[in-house]
């Protein structure tokens, strides 16, 4: 670019010497520029003019000058330039770096200009290679110079515009078309980038000549981004200022409509729209590339990801569409110097987070304070997205999230702290039902370099008043720790069937082992949700679940159930049902007779339960039956499989099984 303006300082500087020079006309084949401070032209006709004997490369040709009355006309055939050459003493001019001496010489030349006599320039070509272009840039110009303006239009097929200075209204304009297509043609870009660059770049841009150091402009661009969006506009107007090489935009819009981002091979990402827009002045220091201040909107639509699946023995490929939520970020960015500051609110689903990015040359920190969220409107807008929360409805609650992320540059130390709060979440998904769920978790975490994880703090409670899962559990108490990934539960408490169950240091991850021990089961309860609610029976259970978690699941191996003493009583009341099912069935009519008034001493049994929810129950009962053997004792041995999983599916599965058996006899 520096190169570039001491070409056309250099033009400049041969126009009003040339313009200034005495009334003799000369013809000549070849020349310098040092020829021209005593050329006294009126008409001059030169084959090769070299500015600069440092560059030979750098030329003019075919360079013609007349005069028509008060007008004079210049042409020049061909300019070959290298903007990469350094030496010669035309290379080695510098622009002023003071900002009061440039805009002194500035105010000189725009009163030269003034003074010029009516004149055009034509460049019919003009030809610009660098190493930083990949092929040679042509194009044509023209300078035009009368008493009220002066203009320069450029035209290429990558651009073509009109720089104007108005010396009655001291107003100078740029108008200017980029045809963004050929930008690859001359710089670097990749294949898929080239692919995306489409469209014309249209360029306003005004300033006073009074105050040329401030100016306005205005960007407007429409096109089509291959393999990303149909369209896509681009809207800017701002204010530059030179002297403090700041840019402030006032307008600053994006629209991408139907945008399809690849995720993967097999995920896209297609969303309706992509837009943002300012929500206040944006400010850039374009001499250190910093943002000063950027506030901005970004408003995503609804959208979808398309992921391809294989299915069948053909692989025929399947689209999976998983709908996505709109989702509004408001960012606020600000720099001070030393440290960019961030705040941002993310609306989705109903609801709002908020928090905070700092960055600093030593540190980055991450804040989310306080945020508060609504399970309820939170459940209520994600069922449209997610099937699996279709069934779910949450009545009561809400969460408080706090969190705090910071990243030492300089020791490559992560620590990152949170705490998550529930208070009275109530609701129910199908017939499960729950109530008095609170949720009290403090992680405080340290990573350093070597990726070694110190725990400071790792709290986990879960608290629920009420579950019902075909059985009421009440008191439901969880303490446990996510233990970097190797989550672990200290102590698990319920109470369950008028009695409880509780466990100790349980691990979560494949192999672990534990004792789930059964305290105080009241046998009424576990056979009011049995098949014969109708049953009478008094005795207290406990037991010993050996729980074993594997790579597929849970399992109980050999576990005991057995009654405290000094035992109890069952009693089969005698009913229509029982009696249609002993007719036929001798064994099945003398057990119920034995059942009608059981009273036992020794009640033990074995629980078995499998990864796929089937378990099984063998139990034995030592006792006597007055009513059908007097005093004599009586040993009861009874089997039963089922599966739990199935059977916690429904409420009070018995009731229709017993309207089953009462349709059948």
């Amino acid at each position: 670019m520096i190169n570039t303006g001491k070409g056309v300082a250099f033009f400049i500087v041969f126009l009003v010497v040339l313009l200034s020079s005495y009334s003799v006309q000369s013809n000549s084949n070849t020349g310098s520029i040092q020829s021209l401070a005593w050329l006294p032209l009126l008409s001059a006709n030169m084959k090769s003019l070299q500015p600069d004997k440092g560059c030979p490369q750098n030329k003019i040709n075919d360079l013609q000058v007349s005069k028509a009355g008060n007008l004079i006309n210049s042409r020049i055939g061909l300019l070959n330039w290298d903007l990469d050459c350094t030496s010669g003493e035309v290379s080695k001019a510098s622009a002023p770096t003071n900002p009061k001496e440039t805009d002194k010489q500035l105010t000189q030349l725009l009163k030269q200009f003034s003074m010029l006599p009516n004149f055009e320039l034509q460049l019919d070509s003009i030809r610009l290679f660098s190493k930083h272009l990949k092929s040679m840039f042509s194009a044509s110009l023209a300078i035009k110079n009368n008493d009220s303006n002066l203009s320069v239009i450029v035209n290429s097929d990558l651009f073509s515009g009109e720089l104007k200075f108005d010396f009655k209204s001291k107003v100078l304009t740029l108008d200017a078309t980029v045809n963004v297509s050929k930008l690859p043609y001359y710089i670097q870009f990749s294949a898929t980038q080239s692919r995306h660059l489409s469209g014309k770049l249209i360029v306003h841009y005004q300033s006073s000549l009074k105050q040329w150091q401030k100016g306005q402009f205005n960007l407007e661009w429409k096109g089509l981004a291959q393999d990303l969006s149909e369209t896509t506009s681009l809207s800017i107007d701002g204010d530059l200022d030179l002297a403090n090489t700041q840019l402030t935009l006032s307008n600053l819009a994006l629209n991408a409509q139907q945008v399809a981002l690849p995720i993967s091979d097999k995920k896209v990402w297609k969303v309706g729209y992509i837009k943002l827009k300012n929500s206040g002045p944006i400010m850039f220091d374009y001499s250190t590339s910093e943002v000063v201040s950027l506030p901005v909107d970004i408003r995503i639509g609804s959208s979808h990801i398309l992921t391809s699946v294989e299915r069948g023995k053909s692989k025929r490929i399947r689209i999976d569409k998983q709908k996505l939520p709109p989702l509004l970020m408001q960012l606020d960015a600000e720099n001070d110097g030393s440290n960019l500051q961030v705040d941002w609110v993310i609306t989705l689903l109903s609801q709002k987070l908020r928090g905070s990015l700092l960055l600093s040359e030593a540190v980055a920190n991450l804040q989310i304070t306080k945020n508060s969220i609504n399970l309820k409107q939170l459940s209520d807008a994600s069922k449209n997205y997610l099937d699996a929360l279709a069934l779910v409805e949450i009545e009561t609650g809400e969460v408080i999230i706090d969190l705090s992320a910071q990243y030492n540059r300089r020791h490559a130390l992560l620590s990152v702290e949170s705490r998550l709060i529930s208070d009275d979440i109530s609701g129910k998904k199908e017939l499960l039902l729950f109530d008095g769920v609170k949720l009290n978790s403090h992680l405080h975490y340290r990573i350093d370099a070597s990726h070694k994880v110190t725990i400071i703090e790792d709290t986990q409670r879960l608290d629920i008043n009420n579950l019902f899962v075909g059985i009421p559990i009440q008191a439901l108490t969880v303490d446990a720790q996510l233990n970097a990934g190797q989550p672990i539960v200290h102590h698990f408490k319920a109470r369950l069937l008028g009695g409880r169950l509780d466990l100790d240091d349980f691990k979560l991850i494949a192999p672990s082992q534990t004792i789930l021990n059964l305290s105080g089961i009241s046998l009424p309860e576990v056979i009011k949700y049995s098949a014969y609610p109708e049953i009478e029976s008094k005795a207290i259970v406990d037991g010993m679940l050996p729980l074993k978690l594997t790579e597929a699941g849970i399992e109980i191996n050999d576990g005991i159930i057995f009654a405290r003493a000094p035992g109890g009583y069952i009693k089969v009341p005698e009913n229509t049902v029982i009696k249609a099912m002993g007719r036929g069935n001798p064994a099945f009519s003398f057990t119920m007779q034995l059942l009608s008034n059981f009273q036992f001493d020794t009640m033990q049994g074995r629980i078995g339960y499998t990864d796929d929810g089937e378990s099984d129950l063998d139990i034995e009962i030592k006792g006597i039956s007055p009513t059908v053997s007097g005093t004599q004792p009586v040993n009861f041995n009874y089997s039963h499989k089922e599966n739990i999983l199935k059977l916690l599916q429904s409420l009070r599965f018995n009731e229709q099984l017993v309207r089953d058996i009462k349709e059948r006899y």
